[in-house]
């Protein structure tokens, strides 16, 4: 399986470039919508969860490389995003996971 879209969820504190303690208490980084996308979508399959992988950090588990970025303050140009696009696959398919 391969679940792929805007999630509008960042999922880890490398998922967004900063300012965390406030952006947790707004939509898109709650700790509860954070819980949710970790046990639903790539939670083990025995605990609830889909066992999926986040094909980009399994590739890439340090990078902060972002997919949004706010039309306001020039958060392009500062690289302050948030990575709200995912792309998620089997477990089973880790292996086709290869960085070049």
């Amino acid at each position: 399986m391969v679940y792929c879209g805007d999630l509008n969820v960042a999922h880890t504190p490398l998922d967004l470039w900063g300012n965390h303690a406030a952006a947790a208490k707004g939509a898109g980084y709650t700790p509860e919508e954070r819980a949710a996308f970790g046990g639903l979508l790539v939670g083990s399959k025995t605990g609830g969860g889909l066992g999926l992988v986040d094909s980009f950090r399994s590739l890439h588990p340090d990078a902060t490389a972002y997919s949004y970025f706010s039309y306001r303050g020039g958060a392009r140009p500062k690289n302050r995003g948030w990575r709200l696009d995912y792309c998620l696959a089997g477990a089973d398919t880790r292996p086709l996971f290869r960085s070049t």
